[in-house]
């Protein structure tokens, strides 16, 4: 319980733990966060478009991040290869969205050294935290790149988070 693996309610029932929620986000085999990353695949892929820059989808339980979906640049320079990918919440621009959701928050070099990262978390409501981030080179997060990415990003969350209210199932429990 300490760790996250399993949640106890009043009544002194167990059910999976955020822990065991990010985990699973991983396995990928028909769960809930399946269905999530099926319907954020379309915003993600817009986002790399719009930005350039290759777009993920995170899910946290407040300890760690894993990123579950992506849409790639199409540039030939470019960041992949995180699905899958477990990343700190201290110091990383995942982290610091997920404490402020609605807010996108830029890292240069934190994760890896000539990155930049730049998240939003989707309102928080539950276990798990979700957020959407757009990673590339850092040379090319330019201040003014930097403040279209922030517009495209806030899009694409406003946009995400009301198809999945449409949706009425919870995924961040």
């Amino acid at each position: 319980e300490a760790r996250g693996y399993v949640d106890r309610d009043d009544a002194g029932d167990y059910s999976a733990g955020p822990t065991i929620l990010r985990l699973a986000a991983s396995l990928r085999g028909g769960t809930v966060l399946d269905r999530l990353a099926t319907i954020a695949q379309p915003h993600l892929d817009a986002l790399a478009e719009q930005t350039g820059e290759s777009a993920y989808l995170a899910v946290s339980d407040g300890r760690t991040g894993t990123y579950i979906a992506t849409a790639e640049s199409r540039r030939a320079i470019r960041h992949v290869g995180w699905v899958g990918q477990d990343v700190t919440l201290d110091g990383s621009a995942l982290g610091a969205a997920l404490a402020e959701p609605g807010v996108t928050a830029t890292r240069i070099g934190a994760v890896e050294a000539d990155i930049t990262a730049m998240s939003q978390a989707l309102p928080a409501n539950g276990k798990l935290g979700i957020a959407v981030s757009v990673v590339g080179p850092m040379h090319r997060f330019t201040d003014t790149q930097r403040a279209q990415h922030e517009r495209d990003l806030d899009r694409t969350v406003r946009a995400l988070t009301a198809e999945l209210r449409t949706t009425g199932e919870d995924f961040t429990s």
